[in-house]
């Protein structure tokens, strides 16, 4: 699957992780107004700086994962990542109103290439549907989770649906949503384990790109800190991070872009560990940036 200038998907070994960071945030402190959207915009021009530098150095590419909890700040921030990088982003927000607002104006500034509608779930709505489809959504990202059962079995019953309720991919798709993305759904960090092996079951079945946010569970982990101090929570965050790379994710959703710096090698080296174990099951590395030929 290709968003932008980036790939996605494939067999575990032949792409490396796309890694998507966050910013605007709530209280990212480069955010001065989160209502109007104004920031420091030489701080978040570094950050994004530095991000590229990463991923070049690493090879792994990088998604922005934009977040606004009002129109008009959602859509000031889209604007600036925009044209500040080439980058594909995810349109976020708690606020249904925001996403689909600033969706539309993406589109309508001509982003819809590199814009992906973050996110799709069980408690989405029929009205929401309707709107990404009337501005025309054509990436998305839909969240396997399913309340009732955590396993990769009822994610994957969440997606597909049976005869007498349709799934959420039907659903999605019916929204003519081209470019669908699967988040298998970190919850604690204990689940960082279902989420991952949620991924090689998903992508077997579906034939979709699937990747999860281990990071966000690590920052509730509050025993960790106390236990181990910030070097230690900054060791499990990236960790973290890794785990679900070994099980075949194709994204990684790293928390804060300012970790990036810290992610991005725990990450290129399990995509290298991945490559070279595969290319002995016959599986062939299809880009000359892969980490493996990056980092050693």
């Amino acid at each position: 699957m290709r968003i932008g200038d980036i790939t996605l998907g494939g067999q575990p070994g032949e792409f490396p992780t796309v890694l998507i960071g966050s910013i605007f945030y709530d209280r990212h402190r480069i955010v001065k107004d989160p209502k109007k959207g104004k920031f420091e915009e030489a701080e978040a021009l570094e950050l994004i700086h530095s991000l590229e530098e990463v991923s070049d150095k690493t090879g792994n590419p990088f998604m922005l994962d934009v977040v606004g909890t009002t129109p008009e700040a959602l859509k000031r921030f889209i604007e600036f990542v925009g044209d500040s990088c080439e980058a594909p982003f995810l349109v976020d927000s708690t606020s249904v109103t925001a996403r689909v607002a600033a969706m539309e104006h993406a589109i309508e500034i001509g982003l819809e290439a590199r814009s992906v509608y973050n996110s799709i779930d069980y408690a989405t709505k029929e009205e929401e549907l309707s709107s990404i489809n009337e501005i025309g959504v054509k990436h998305a990202i839909v969240m396997a989770f399913n309340p009732k059962d955590l396993r990769p079995e009822g994610r994957l019953r969440l997606l597909v649906g049976n005869h007498q309720t349709p799934g959420l991919l039907e659903k999605t798709r019916k929204a003519n949503v081209e470019n669908i993305l699967i988040d298998t759904a970190v919850l604690d960090v204990p689940s960082i384990g279902l989420a991952a092996r949620s991924v090689p079951v998903l992508k077997e079945q579906l034939g979709l790109p699937c990747g999860c946010a281990p990071s966000n569970a690590v920052a509730t982990w509050r025993r960790c800190r106390d236990d181990y101090g910030d070097m230690g929570l900054k060791a499990c965050q990236a960790s973290a991070n890794a785990i679900p790379i070994l099980f075949g994710s194709d994204f990684i959703l790293f928390g804060p872009v300012s970790r990036a710096s810290e992610v991005f090698p725990v990450c290129a080296m399990a995509d290298a560990i991945v490559a070279y174990t595969c290319r002995y099951l016959g599986t062939e590395i299809q880009t000359p940036s892969h980490p493996l030929r990056r980092i050693f």
